[in-house]
C-alpha cells in the first residue's frame, strides 16, 4: 500500500501536474495487488507523494506522461 512510502496520497492528475511544472525529483512504480500498481514520487522539496492503487493500464499510461514531462529524473520500477 502507498501509505508506508508516502506522506500524502494524491490523484494521478496532481502527480502529473507536479511533473509538468518540473517539481519531481524521482519516480517509482510499486505493486499493490493483482494487476494493480501505484506511483510514488519525491518532489524537489523532498515531499514523498503517492497515487492511489490503480489498474496497471492506468498507471502505465500515467507513467508514460511522467516520462514525457521529466526527462532528467531518476525512474524506478519495483517488481
Amino acid at each position: 500500500m502507498p501509505q508506508p512510502l508516502c506522506i500524502d496520497v494524491k490523484p494521478v492528475l496532481d502527480i502529473e501536474s507536479y511533473a509538468y511544472v518540473g517539481k519531481i525529483r524521482s519516480i517509482s512504480i510499486h505493486r499493490c495487488g493483482k494487476n494493480r500498481k501505484f506511483i510514488a514520487v519525491e518532489t524537489t522539496e523532498g515531499q514523498k507523494v503517492c497515487s492511489p492503487c490503480l489498474d496497471e493500464e492506468a498507471v502505465d499510461i500515467s507513467f508514460r506522461m511522467l516520462q514525457l514531462y521529466t526527462k532528467n529524473v531518476k525512474l524506478e520500477i519495483s517488481r
